[in-house]
């Protein structure tokens, strides 16, 4: 392997996982210690690069977990109100079914009741007029009591001595 190809293979896992940082970390942690045996007079300051560097791979290594541990938390929190979105978008349709159903129901009501006064009208338009009638009865048979108790009178009464 070619450290071009190294170095692409590198970068492709950096882009894919967020252990890719860390890995090339580990390369470079590991090329300064073969390094480091290899060449006795810079032994220890290489080693102490690669321990820096390690370090710093572990930091990094740590904030790029913790990034993915929040993006993986801002995605279920994302996940959560798509969820409760689409139950509180169901339960309005549930509620605004029941009302459309609800309103037919009582448009049903109000007509039956609307047909139940229609009658209750006609009911008391026939009552009263045949109250109306039974009064006009009333009335002529008062008038006429009152004419044949006038004619009475009239046939009873003393006949008028002043006539001049």
């Amino acid at each position: 392997m070619t450290i071009g190809r190294l170095a692409k293979w590198c970068l492709a896992t950096l882009k894919k996982t967020f252990f890719g940082l860390g890995v090339i970390f580990l390369f470079i942690i590991i090329a300064l210690y073969v390094a480091g045996v290899l060449i006795e007079p810079a032994r220890w300051y290489l080693v102490g690069i690669a321990s820096a560097m390690l370090l710093l791979g572990g930091g990094l290594l740590a904030l790029s977990y913790a990034r993915f541990v929040i993006n993986r938390i801002i995605r279920d929190q994302r996940t959560q109100v798509r969820d409760v979105k689409s139950d509180l978008k169901k339960d309005v349709s549930d509620i605004k079914k029941a009302l459309r159903t609800s309103e037919a129901e009582l448009r049903k009501e109000i007509k039956t009741i609307e047909r139940e006064l229609s009658v209750i009208k006609d009911d008391v338009f026939i009552i009263g007029y045949d109250i109306l009638k039974e009064q006009n009865k009333l009335a002529e048979k008062v008038s006429q009591l009152e004419s044949q108790a006038s004619n009475d009178k009239r046939a009873k009464r003393p006949p008028n001595d002043n006539i001049e």
